[in-house]
């Protein structure tokens, strides 16, 4: 039996490697893409079975502002992986000030819940690991 394909998307790479290494030692078959355009290119080498995608921020405003890249290729990405029916975990940080407007949420999970293929969202706390 082959190990089930699992694409990790993550801007920051301690997470994209952290991920990689507790579900490699789980059995998975992982690869890891620090944004959606890489992530665009391993998925057209080997299709994976579950994707985890972070999603900064709905607003483009502040998505650009947080990661210097619009959030409209992430968005593209998420709607292609549901038109070929691949599961896919939405991994979102809440950051009080900054991701917390109800607004932006409630617009974030109307596209989720319209893919079809999101089988779980993970809001994860905001931490600065590494920092002073």
């Amino acid at each position: 039996m082959t190990a089930s394909r699992i694409l990790v998307v993550d801007d920051e790479a301690d997470i994209r490697g952290l991920l990689k290494e507790i579900l490699s030692e789980e059995g998975y078959e992982v690869e890891v893409a620090a944004d959606a355009t890489q992530a665009r290119s391993s998925r057209a080498s080997q299709v994976p079975d579950l994707v985890l995608l972070d999603i900064k921020n709905w607003d483009e405003e502040r998505h650009r502002r947080l990661t210097g890249m619009e959030v409209g290729p992430v968005l593209d990405f998420a709607r292609r992986l549901a038109n070929h029916k691949r599961p896919m975990w939405l991994r979102y940080v809440f950051v009080p000030g900054w991701s917390d407007d109800a607004g932006h949420i409630s617009q974030l999970a109307r596209f989720a819940a319209s893919l079809g293929n999101v089988e779980r969202v993970d809001v994860l706390p905001f931490h600065q690991m590494g920092s002073i």
